[in-house]
């Protein structure tokens, strides 16, 4: 088994198993009560990520039935991916209700946005490959980590304007979604313009790529979830201050 398939498939296991001990963690913690998206999303990226494994190297399985599986998990995982972004983002706004109405329209909003810029892009590219099904596939993974990373950004960014904490276990959850639709989408721009010269070549190495970035992310979220969290404290400079921002727009639409 050449080196870099080897490294690919270590990781592999190594990442299944990190994420079967953090949904432990997460349970034994209670972290489905206050993020029951995420805790949801690591379980099932256990059983899955067991199942593909089983499916790899069990001989009756035909190359068609892992794709499908595949394709299942791509689909549910990213769909579960978005919507941890927004059980953080309505975490952090919830002592806010006023702003968290406001915030939820503008969350849609930018997902809109990002949508829409995904559509023009995917027009103006040019096919991924000459096999239909696969380029469907690289452009559906390019579409959902182009929308997952802007959202991530607008979160980021929405926080830091008001100043909360970086240090929470919800910021370690997105930090940790952040870096995979990062390396994910990099990966994936690189095997569009690189593997039609060394296709097994490219294919390794981006696996082993985002395996590493796949048990990256599970070290964090693990890391996080070990740690304490510190209690919120509202900001101290005035011009960022949300309590007094979520007093003034109740009062603007109880007029």
């Amino acid at each position: 088994m050449p080196f870099l398939e080897l490294l690919w498939r270590t990781l592999w296991f190594l990442g299944v198993g990190l994420h079967g001990l953090l949904t432990l963690v997460a349970i034994k913690r209670g972290f489905q009560r206050v993020y029951p998206v995420f805790a949801c999303y690591i379980s099932w990226v256990t059983i899955v990520g067991v199942a593909l494994l089983y499916m790899d190297y069990a001989p009756s399985v035909k190359g068609n039935e892992y794709f499908v599986a595949y394709i299942v998990a791509l689909v549910t995982g990213s769909a579960a991916r978005f919507a941890i972004v927004y059980e953080i983002f309505k975490h952090i706004l919830n002592r806010y209700p006023a702003l968290s109405r406001s915030g939820t329209l503008l969350f849609r909003l930018v997902t809109v946005a990002l949508l829409g810029l995904v559509i023009v892009l995917a027009k103006l590219s040019p096919p991924a490959g000459s096999d239909p099904l696969m380029s469907t596939v690289s452009l559906l993974e390019t579409t959902v980590d182009i929308v997952l990373v802007g959202l991530l950004l607008f979160l980021f960014a929405f926080s830091g304007l008001f100043s909360l904490s970086w240090r929470s276990h919800a910021f370690g959850i997105a930090l940790g979604l952040g870096i995979f639709g990062t390396v994910s989408l990099s990966t994936s721009a690189i095997r569009a313009q690189l593997q039609p010269t060394a296709p097994n070549q490219m294919t390794n190495i981006t696996n082993v790529i985002n395996e590493g970035a796949y048990v990256i992310c599970a070290l964090i979220w693990l890391g996080y979830l070990l740690a304490t969290e510190r209690p919120r404290q509202t900001p101290t400079p005035p011009k960022h201050d949300l309590g007094t921002w979520n007093q003034e727009l109740q009062r603007f639409l109880h007029r």
